[in-house]
């Protein structure tokens, strides 16, 4: 089963959130706006974390609790009793009675749905977190961002190294024993051996027993014993297993914190990565007992420490193991190398701060395909005003839905590492081209620009959608994410140029605005070369730079300037 929704009551900054997952998920947001806090809720269902008073929002009343959705893949079998499968889902409220809470931390309380409506839930618990909980809602494996490494590479019971080592050593060695049966020899050879030392006369425990008795006083019908417990072998390999690292040119063994930061993480993912491979090969059977086999990967800022190149790398392979039928991997991230080429953009949620109370936003494969839709139709309408003769009704209907299509292709390969940074900026200006970025690099980054001091312009990024006929459906997708956006664009004299009405994609820019999808917009005429005083030059973006660094024809002293630092004054400001 993997988690489809999530909601969250009353614990830590959120009152009443609720957000879908998909196998690849990630949380963006500000510092503060409440992004570990979702990875807290879902760590305290899974029995990783533990609830304190401190730990209750102050503005609920009743019961904190957090809600996970589970959905069953293809062909798996659901252990449960049937009455708490309801179309294919199984939701379970862990909760905590405000009776209970105190200063001292507490597991959670389970409790399932056998319908979609609150009042469905079920008033008698689900068992606890060791005899259902634990094997039915799957593992997990959590990387976090504050806790030290050196803590994550111990092996200890909730490590990361020691839960991935132990799924990749023994998936190894349960898979090379189908050929050669050496692990069951083991199991077989350590009961042999528990038997051999603690039964019958002439054993070491029984002889133990003897001379401990003889040394001892009288006392009456009490006696000594002793039981062999024998180990598994899966903790057998695993107190045997002891990682190193070691350097070319140096004989010696060296411990895994010796090394940088960045190989430690790198070492995690990679373990990750290689765990996902073996699992590809495992056969898919079903499910026995109350047992989910999925395992969760919950990952806080896995860009720490990493180089941007290897960002991208990770994020592909994370992508790769959530894709799998056994695995889901939730994370937060700063790192817009974490949101490239993303798959979908419902896999990406927004976290931000309303007042005290934090937030998320969404958007839904639906409604991308609505924004794609309408998009269509804009440009098709577009196109058909500068055609001569007017194509039909038909023809019309065509080419929007083939803009449509590609719209979607456009969508994806439109969020780069640069654009990006929209998704984590409380402020967008949306540009047509190259030329309005050489701008904005200037007036915020050179010492002779008009905001080279001013600490507002690092909440505001700066975004190229290579021409305002993308305006329409970036905007919309940046307002789904509460993203306050304006636009500067050319006038260009409402004229047809290249085959499209700029007078309708002009008239679409400002209903935006009036829609209410942007904040405001900035219409430049006949367009920006031609406001400050300079003319379009064959290297656009760096003549143009140049030409304001060098103020040509006291470009930067003209009211096409001082027109678009006021607009930005009032971005700034907003």
């Amino acid at each position: 089963m993997k988690i489809s929704q999530i909601k969250i009551h009353g614990i830590k900054s959120y009152t009443d959130s609720s957000v879908d997952l998909a196998n690849y998920t990630v949380f963006v947001g500000e510092n503060n706006s409440g992004k570990s806090n979702i990875l807290f809720a879902l760590l305290w269902f899974f029995g990783k974390e533990k609830l304190a008073f401190k730990d209750v929002n102050n503005s609920i009343s009743d019961d904190p609790y957090i809600e996970v959705e589970f959905e069953l893949q293809k062909d798996e079998e659901f252990t449960h009793p049937d009455e708490y499968l309801v179309e294919g889902k199984f939701k379970v409220r862990a909760v905590l009675s405000r009776s209970k809470i105190s200063d001292k931390a507490l597991a959670c309380e389970y409790y399932g749905y056998t319908g979609n409506a609150d009042e469905d839930i079920k008033d008698t618990k689900l068992l606890g977190w060791k005899t259902v909980a634990k094997p039915s809602f799957g593992d997990v494996i959590y990387m976090p961002s504050v806790r030290p490494l050196s803590e994550e590479l111990k092996f200890t019971a909730n490590s990361s190294l020691n839960q991935l080592v132990t799924k990749n050593i023994i998936a190894r060695i349960k898979a090379e024993d189908e050929k050669n049966q050496h692990y069951g020899q083991v199991v077989e050879s350590i009961s042999a051996l528990s038997n051999f030392i603690s039964e019958g006369e002439g054993s070491a425990i029984q002889k133990l027993k003897e001379d401990i008795s003889k040394k001892m006083l009288d006392y009456g019908n009490v006696q000594i014993g002793f039981d062999l417990v024998p180990p598994d072998a899966e903790d057998l390999i695993k107190s045997c297993f002891r990682p190193h690292t070691s350097v070319i040119g140096i004989s010696d063994k060296l411990p895994l914190g010796s090394q940088g930061d960045g190989f430690q993480r790198s070492m995690m993912f990679s373990l990750i990565a290689n765990l996902a491979e073996l699992n590809k090969g495992e056969p898919k059977t079903g499910k026995k007992l109350a047992k989910n086999d999925c395992t969760f990967y919950i990952i806080e800022e896995p860009e720490l420490f990493l180089h941007p190149n290897h960002q991208t790398y990770f994020r592909n392979k994370l992508e790769e193991v959530a894709n799998s039928s056994d695995a889901q991997v939730i994370l937060t991230s700063h790192s817009p190398y974490f949101l490239n080429h993303v798959e979908k953009y419902s896999q990406i949620k927004r976290v931000y701060m309303d007042g005290i109370i934090s937030k998320i936003s969404q958007v839904t494969d639906k409604e991308i395909d609505d924004i794609c839709e309408s998009n269509g139709n804009l440009m098709a309408s577009a196109k058909n005003e500068c055609k001569n003769p007017k194509p039909t009704v038909q023809e019309v209907a065509e080419e929007s839905a083939k803009i449509a299509k590609s719209d979607h292709l456009r969508y994806l390969l439109w969020i780069d590492p640069t654009r990006a940074n929209a998704f984590l900026s409380q402020k967008v200006i949306l540009v047509e081209g190259s030329t309005e970025k050489a701008m904005f690099s200037f007036i915020f980054n050179n010492p002779k620009g008009a905001f080279y001091d001013e600490s507002g312009t690092a909440k505001i990024t700066i975004i190229d959608t290579v021409g305002k006929y993308h305006f329409y459906k970036f905007a919309n997708l940046l307002h789904k994410f509460g993203i306050k956006v304006w636009c500067i664009y050319d006038g260009d004299n409402d004229a047809c140029k290249h085959s499209i009405s700029h007078k309708i994609l002009n008239e679409n820019i400002e209903k935006l605005k009036t829609d209410g999808l942007i904040m405001d917009c900035l219409r430049i005429d006949p367009d920006l070369e031609n406001s400050i005083g300079l003319t379009k030059a064959e290297c656009a973006d760096v003549e143009f730079y140049v030409s304001l660094e060098e103020n040509i024809n006291k470009c930067i002293e003209s009211d096409g300037y001082k027109k678009i630092v006021d607009f930005v004054k009032i971005v700034i400001a907003s």
